[in-house]
């Protein structure tokens, strides 16, 4: 008696993303819009979502660039309400989901003992419960199971003066992710977590390219502040089969910062 072998995966097809169906939350700038761009250039088809995107002139060209396979959806994920509505949006146009990056996110720069209760929960309802807002949605439009990929950052492991909210935040999301993981593993949705370190993006380039972000680049071992493409192996990776196996994760993309 003979056994059939089975054919090992090429390196190209354990990474093929072609056609899956992804969303990006806070996709109408910086990372968001990056990831957008970069996921539509690899063949997915993409629903891009931000509480404005529907009046982004950024995501307007995308969609005339990849008419048919990009919609821009409005979307507050701190809204239950806005969520649910943008989720039927989502099932009407493509039927079902295959990836979720939730990257929406801010930052509200105020020592803890100088910040307003609205001003903690702002940063909270966005950065914590957004990401569980959408996870929630999305498990209902994911039939045949799917990744969830959580935009954290190195501040859930390192406390940076000011920032109280959005370490908690951050840090929240990493157990938010490693729960869903455990729960959504008999139905084959995959959780995973990326942590970034400074990325430059339009909000912050000033900022960092000054002489106030050379000693925060020095810090870095690699010595030089990451760009939204230096995401774009990870997404691909969590976003493929080539992490089939893998759940509850998280996965540092800073140069080496928490070394």
């Amino acid at each position: 008696m003979t056994t059939e072998s089975k054919q090992s995966p090429t390196p190209e097809s354990i990474f093929d993303i072609d056609n899956k169906v992804v969303l990006v939350t806070g996709a109408s700038s910086g990372i968001g819009l990056h990831l957008c761009q970069m996921l539509l250039g690899r063949g997915c088809r993409v629903v891009g979502a931000s509480r404005t995107a529907c009046e982004s002139d950024a995501l307007r060209i995308i969609d005339k660039q990849y008419s048919g396979n990009f919609l821009a959806v409005n979307m507050d994920v701190s809204s239950a309400a806005s969520v649910d509505a943008a989720f039927d949006t989502i099932a009407d146009a493509f039927g079902h989901l295959d990836v979720v990056i939730n990257n929406a996110g801010m930052a509200a720069p105020k020592r803890a003992v100088n910040m307003t209760p609205v001003e903690w929960a702002t940063v909270i309802d966005t950065n914590l419960t957004g990401p569980f807002l959408v996870s929630r949605a999305a498990v209902g439009i994911m039939p045949n199971g799917g990744s969830i990929i959580q935009i954290a950052s190195t501040g859930a492991f390192k406390a940076y003066v000011g920032l109280s909210a959005y370490n908690s935040s951050k840090a929240g999301v990493l157990m938010l992710s490693q729960t869903l993981a455990v729960e959504l593993a008999p139905q084959n949705i995959r959780v995973n977590v990326l942590a970034p370190g400074y990325v430059i993006t339009p909000m912050n380039d000033e900022f960092l390219s000054g002489p106030q972000g050379e000693p925060i680049r020095n810090k870095i071992p690699l010595k030089r502040f990451a760009q939204p493409s230096d995401l774009d192996g990870a997404i691909v990776f969590f976003a493929s089969s080539a992490s089939s196996y893998i759940t509850g994760t998280c996965l540092v993309i800073d140069g080496g910062t928490l070394a």
